[in-house]
């Protein structure tokens, strides 16, 4: 059926009027306030600890430095001592100076009756160089001092000579029949003998005393090693001449 437009009854009480939003009382600001809840810490600045590494390690390193200057300040105030290098072609030399002072051996004892007399011959010299030349050694009995020559080989370009002692210090320790002797040249003629050097001599044991008895005479350069009687430097046979 046809409704015409307007009311058509009288209107509904006011307290049916339905509520705005639904219904129930409204919410102030849109709804209830939601609990305190707190946000995370702030985050804190890695600034201040970096700085305070860098700072370490920097001190470390100055340290190093300074350690590390010391160590090379001293080594150059370090004294080194060497040898110089031998030139090539010189001969390999273990010798004392020529003018070195003799040992302070003191003397004991003496020539014996097999050592008296004039004895010469021919020595030949092994080190440091290679030589051929005439010793002659003239010894009292019961004396500690004696004569000694020495001259160019009688085939030799040239004359020279020297002369000088041989002086009784004692008996090598490996054999009483062989005597050590501290040799001093004295004077020398055209020649550059050692001046100082050490000999073992000793008569051979079937002497007779004659003309044909023999010595044996080996150079060394230290007392020490003429003890020893070991690697000599010159060695020869002298016979005796009266």
């Amino acid at each position: 059926m046809y409704q015409p437009p307007g009311p058509s009854g009288p209107p509904p009480p006011f307290g049916n009027t339905p509520p705005p939003f639904g219904g129930g009382t409204p919410p102030p600001f849109g709804g209830a306030p939601q609990p305190f809840a707190p946000g995370p810490p702030p985050r804190r600045s890695k600034g201040p600890a970096i700085a305070a590494i860098g700072c370490g390690a920097l001190v470390v390193v100055i340290v190093l430095v300074v350690v590390l200057m010391t160590i090379l300040d001293n080594d150059e105030k370090r004294v080194v001592i060497s040898q110089q290098p031998q030139q090539s072609g010189q001969p390999q030399q273990s010798i004392p100076p020529q003018n070195a002072p003799p040992d302070n051996t003191p003397v004991t004892g003496g020539f014996g009756p097999d050592y008296a007399g004039t004895w010469q011959g021919t020595v030949i010299q092994t080190k440091p160089t290679t030589n051929k030349y005439t010793v002659t050694i003239v010894i009292q009995q019961n004396s500690t001092t004696g004569q000694i020559t020495y001259q160019n080989d009688p085939g030799a370009d040239t004359t020279w000579s020297c002369t000088g002692t041989v002086q009784f210090l004692h008996t090598t320790p490996g054999a009483d029949y062989k005597s050590v002797v501290r040799e001093q040249i004295t004077s020398k003629n055209n020649a550059k003998c050692d001046t100082y050097s050490y000999n073992v001599l000793f008569p051979k044991p079937d002497n007779t005393g004659g003309p044909g008895d023999g010595m044996f005479i080996k150079n060394y350069f230290s007392e020490s090693v003429a003890d020893a009687d070991n690697d000599h430097n010159a060695i020869g046979e002298l016979k005796r001449q009266n």
